[in-house]
């Protein structure tokens, strides 16, 4: 796998199994060989369950193995990482998005749980809390836009079951409050300040 030839050792690490299955290295490397080796398709529509399967299998049989613990570690981040580059893409600050996009970036937040399932670090779950609750980086209004809430009506289901998921880790965790939507916008707040300094400069200079 040095090589990066990540079809061959696949194949490789098929054959060894036969011949002893219950080597958690061979179900290791066979873990890292289907995760490089999928399509994005392969993860986001199967939530790279290949994947997440051989890591089990690998734990299972790992006895004090620490490069089983290393593996799930760097897989979940760089599955982490790919999906907010996909959602990246998707990315506006403008224009808003389609619902076809909204539907991408909804796939690609969920798959921050199976970043967590594969290693259980409550910062995927977080993360994910951020994005549906506090808008973090995508302003598409997961849980304060009624034609969103209607759309995508399991956010809020989502969010509570990740919660109390983290609380099991750290019990004193509560997930953050929807922003209220009846805060001033950030333009009206600027025209406003623009009349006050306007006044202001009458009023001194008369």
């Amino acid at each position: 796998m040095i090589a990066e030839n990540y079809d061959e050792a696949y194949e490789y690490c098929n054959k060894a199994l036969e011949i002893v299955p219950n080597s958690a290295a061979l179900w290791e490397n066979k873990a890292i060989c289907s995760f490089w080796n999928s399509t994005k398709g392969d993860i986001v529509n199967k939530q790279a369950k290949e994947t997440v399967t051989y890591l089990r299998s690998a734990k299972r049989y790992a006895v004090d193995n620490d490069t089983v613990y290393i593996t799930s570690e760097n897989i979940a981040w760089n599955l982490y990482y790919l999906s907010r580059k996909w959602a990246s893409k998707l990315y506006s600050d403008k224009d808003g998005y389609s619902w076809g996009d909204a539907y991408k970036i909804f796939d690609y937040i969920s798959l921050y749980e199976i970043c967590y399932e594969i290693h259980d670090d409550v910062f995927f779950l977080k993360s994910a809390i951020d994005e549906f609750v506090l808008q973090k980086t995508y302003n598409i209004g997961w849980l304060d836009n009624d034609n969103v809430k209607k759309v995508f009506p399991n956010i809020q289901s989502l969010v509570d079951r990740y919660e109390k998921m983290i609380q099991t880790k750290e019990p004193e965790y509560v997930k953050p409050a929807v922003p209220s939507s009846d805060s001033m916008p950030w333009w009206f707040m600027l025209i406003l300040i623009s009349l006050v300094l306007f006044v202001i400069f009458i009023i001194l200079s008369e």
